[in-house]
């Protein structure tokens, strides 16, 4: 027998996933009960799903982990032996999901359902089965991040895509639809995104179902519990970036190779911060193995874990122009913006590709400098 009438999230990021856990956590009815499904799509899903449901204001009755990507967990990489094709792990996968959702749904009627992906075929499993059980459920996208607002770079694939959708149709059922744009599917009654004026569906919304996010909500006691106990999680305390006017980013070392001068400048840019007493927070790539820079041996950097997601660690810096935070093109800069308005971002461009334009445009909207060298970078810090 179905009981209550919760909202059931889903998200697959640590964005999206503390993006669910925010909204999900503002003023609600005493008896409503929120379920949230993670997709296995990042390496700390477990941690996270400790850190939701050990969460002293959680309201998730209960948080579920579905199975991601197949390239993105240990268990997918398994199950490619010889002879299995990706498609049968992608199809495996996604009939364990099917499975889970069902259980839920035959669980609970839900009023409403939030994601930031509906593009997913587990997802619009559940939009459709939820319909069936409620009509005038509502379905919500919330913010996927960058992805929002800026195309990716592989640009349009209209055969390809067309090939994809009527494959899954053919699979999983005629309900599946797919938009190339974020919220653009014919499920989403409602969009709740950072900057609506800039989202790329906007046009499909009406101006009374397309509404902000509130970052205040990102600065509720209450829900900051959570990510700074993920940042305990990985060993990280505020009093790390005690003084630290800058916190940098980096890509992978092997990128950072491939850029003539990059790592050089690096090593100078750090030199001259030391002796100018200029504290630096640093963190590597999440993949990165190695400390290329050695940041071990320099005594005015802080070397922040590189398995840490940013979006946690955005929770102990402060909301304001103290501490400058720099990177490549990237969905750090758009965090930044979004979860501590009032922080200093900088785009560190030295590679000036026409392909990550789109991404330069969009940062200039939101009041991002995108700068060309270390040089240039450290003159706005000044």
């Amino acid at each position: 027998m179905a009981f209550g009438a919760p909202d059931i999230y889903f998200s697959n990021t640590p964005l999206t996933t503390l993006i669910a856990c925010a909204l999900a956590h503002q003023p609600r009815e005493a008896e409503a009960t929120a379920v949230l499904f993670i997709y296995e799509a990042f390496a700390e899903v477990e941690t996270y799903r400790r850190a939701v449901q050990d969460w002293p204001e959680s309201p998730f009755a209960e948080v579920i982990v579905l199975k991601g990507e197949y390239s993105k967990n240990e268990e997918g990489v398994a199950a490619r032996g010889p002879g299995v094709k990706n498609s049968q792990v992608r199809h495996h996968f996604h009939a364990q999901n099917l499975r889970l959702i069902d259980d839920v749904f035959s669980r609970y009627q839900p009023r409403r359902i939030l994601t930031n992906n509906d593009r997913s075929v587990s997802t619009q499993y559940a939009f459709q089965r939820a319909r069936k059980q409620a009509p005038q459920l509502r379905i919500v996208y919330f913010d996927d991040g960058i992805g929002s607002y800026v195309e990716g770079l592989k640009g349009k694939r209209p055969v390809s895509d067309w090939i994809d959708t009527w494959r899954r149709r053919f699979i999983y059922g005629r309900w599946y639809h797919y938009d190339r744009r974020m919220g653009g599917t014919k499920w989403t009654d409602e969009a709740r995104v950072a900057w609506p004026e800039h989202y790329l569906a906007r046009d499909r919304f009406a101006p009374e179902d397309l509404r902000p996010l509130d970052p205040a909500m990102f600065l509720n006691p209450g829900y900051c519990a959570l990510p700074r106990a993920l940042c305990r999680h990985f060993e990280i305390e505020a009093d790390q970036f005690e003084d630290c006017r800058l916190f940098i980013l980096l890509p992978h070392s092997k990128t950072v190779h491939r850029i003539p001068g990059y790592l050089e400048g690096l090593q100078h840019f750090l030199t001259e911060c030391e002796r100018n007493d200029y504290r630096v927070a640093l963190k590597y790539h999440p993949r990165e193995v190695e400390d290329f820079l050695q940041l071990s041996e320099r005594r005015n950097t802080a070397q922040v874990p590189a398995a840490a997601p940013f979006e946690i660690i955005l929770s102990l810096l402060p909301n304001d122009h103290s501490i400058a935070i720099t990177t490549t093109a990237c969905s750090v800069l758009a965090t930044t913006r979004f979860l501590r308005p009032q922080a200093k971002a900088i785009c560190l461009d030295l590679v000036n590709s026409e392909k990550l334009q789109p991404f330069y445009d969009f940062f200039a909207q939101l009041g991002i400098p995108t700068v060309q060298t270390l040089e240039a970078l450290r003159e706005r810090l000044d």
